[in-house]
């Protein structure tokens, strides 16, 4: 029988501006990413213009129409203007209405929509990033003895996987605070991050030549 089509429900939201009836017609999916890519725009009755639909945030009501340059939905004459005008304050006024008309619409559409398909569910958070510096003393201490069991659990090699993660331990959470410092605005002091990154090359180099 193939796939079964999902059938969208046509949306209308209609108001009252300006002394004209814009409408609004619209197919919703179940969620934006189901829905149609545009909406019609009547006035009076009359198709004037495709809207392009965007959705800013996970709500019906973050609905955002994108109109072509070429097409004008506030007439001169629809706020007592000369059809003719070219003042720079009248030009401006118009796009500053055609903009409210836009936000109008699309509040009155999201309403309706979330009327006819019911609300969006609100997505879940995503997992915050872990930091790979942060590893817990524990972790590193199982990854040093999986290399040694990995390699042979030869004796000799022991004292060395243990001494690389200790070099890792004491590198990564140090450079951690020096980020840290760098990025708090309350460190009065500046230079904080710098001077902690030199200590820990610094030891760092001192055990390594150390080691023989």
């Amino acid at each position: 029988m193939g796939d079964l089509l999902e059938m969208k429900p046509r949306v209308k939201a209609t108001v009252v501006r300006f002394g004209c009836t814009f409408r609004v017609e619209y197919q919703a999916g179940r969620t934006p990413e189901l829905s149609e890519p545009a909406a019609a725009l009547y006035c009076d009755d009359s198709l004037i213009a495709w809207l392009t639909v965007g959705f800013s945030t996970r709500s019906w009501e973050a609905i955002s129409f994108d109109l072509d340059d070429e097409t004008h939905l506030v007439s001169p004459q629809m706020v007592g203007m000369s059809p003719t005008t070219e003042a720079e304050e009248d030009l401006r006024f118009l796009l500053d209405a055609e903009e409210y008309l836009l936000v109008v619409l699309a509040g009155a559409l999201g309403r309706a929509i979330e009327a006819a398909v019911g609300p969006l569910e609100a997505p879940e958070p995503s997992p915050k990033a872990r930091d790979p510096r942060h590893l817990h003393p524990r972790e590193r201490g199982r990854r040093a003895l999986a290399s040694w069991h990995d390699h042979g659990r030869v004796e000799e090699m022991l004292p060395d996987l243990i001494a690389i993660e200790v070099y890792d331990a004491i590198e990564a959470m140090g450079m951690s605070l020096a980020d840290t410092l760098d990025e708090d605005p309350d460190v009065p002091r500046e230079g904080c991050g710098n001077l902690i990154r030199a200590l820990v090359e610094e030891a760092i180099q001192e055990w390594r030549g150390g080691e023989e």
